[in-house]
């Protein structure tokens, strides 16, 4: 099982000015340490608890690839009401 995921911003940084950046992260099941054999004997209902955990995982690495580049472009641009690191950092 593979989940991949990808996220692309665009900051407007000034009046001609713009900051896009993104990532993409892609995980398998060895990811999470089961093997081809192990999900080929699990339930649907082990399978689809497996995708949850998988898609957790990749939006969690996403994260973690783009706070330190929000936190970057919030520091440079002018434009300080961005909602943008709100969105992808979690209390």
């Amino acid at each position: 099982m593979i989940i991949r995921r990808h996220r692309r911003f665009t900051i407007k940084m000034g009046e001609y000015e713009m900051y896009a950046f993104g990532a993409d992260v892609e995980l398998s099941h060895h990811d999470l340490g089961h093997s081809d054999t192990d999900v080929v004997k699990m339930s649907s209902a082990q399978r689809k608890a497996l995708g949850e955990a998988l898609t957790e995982a990749v939006l969690v690495a996403l994260d973690e690839q783009l706070i330190e580049e929000v936190q970057e472009s919030a520091e440079l641009t002018e434009h300080k009401r961005s909602f943008i690191l709100r969105a992808i950092t979690k209390p």
